[in-house]
């Protein structure tokens, strides 16, 4: 019979013990809510003159607008007071939802008020009019 000789393994040290646990932190502080956005009834109406379109619609020019609501961007978009014919000014912060810069749009379509961009639905950048902006409120006396 063979006998080996071993020496016993040492003993491992008993596990590192996690630390005393601390209490988990509060949660920060929400963020207060957005101002509140003024009336309609308090917006004054706009007026577009001098403008001149292709199409004959004369959607610029001497023609009163008044506030019709907010958009998703916050932003007030406005209508026609006329109310035989619809025309619509509004800011869409992306007309194609692919990258098209920020802009004041006049145009027939209504805006979807809860749309991020291409507040018109078509998936392109048609208009009646435009101009340029990455200013979500009107700049009163701007020319195109």
């Amino acid at each position: 019979m063979d006998l080996t000789l071993t020496h016993p393994s040492p003993s491992q040290p008993p596990p590192p013990q996690p630390p005393p646990s601390t209490p988990p932190s509060p949660p920060p502080p929400l963020s207060p809510p957005p101002p509140s956005l003024p009336p309609l009834d308090t917006v004054p109406s706009i007026w577009f003159t001098g403008g001149c379109s292709s199409n004959g619609t004369s959607a610029v020019d001497n023609v009163e607008y008044v506030a019709g609501g907010y958009t998703a961007s916050r932003a007030l978009f406005y209508h026609d007071a006329n109310a035989s014919r619809k025309f619509y000014i509004y800011w869409d912060p992306d007309c194609s939802c692919g990258g098209a810069p920020a802009r004041w749009i006049v145009d027939t379509d209504a805006p979807n008020t809860t749309a991020p961009c291409d507040l018109d639905g078509d998936g392109e950048c048609s208009d009646k009019a435009h101009i340029d902006s990455d200013e979500p409120s009107l700049e009163i006396g701007t020319k195109a």
